[in-house]
């Protein structure tokens, strides 16, 4: 499995990541939806390098639906909104 470096998102209004960025890759921008597949198919990991260490982009499903997350800081904070 290849993996990505995500180094931006975009978000909507409503706080929801919907594209995983890093400039320096032709893969980026990429949009939520393909990302949760490259994730769920197993063709694609996209990670975030932190100061003091590495988390992985996961796809995890609730009520509303599948969204994308990684966990860094308050274990319910979504960190790739931190980007």
């Amino acid at each position: 499995m290849t993996t990505r470096r995500v180094t931006a998102t975009a978000t909507n209004a409503h706080g929801y990541v919907t594209q995983l960025i890093n400039p320096d890759e032709p893969w980026s921008p990429r949009a939520a939806g393909e990302a949760i597949l490259d994730i769920e198919l197993g063709q694609y990991s996209y990670f975030v390098n932190w100061p003091d260490r590495r988390t992985q982009v996961l796809a995890l499903d609730d009520a509303g639906g599948t969204y994308l997350y990684t966990r860094y800081g308050d274990e319910e904070h979504n960190g790739l909104l931190d980007l």
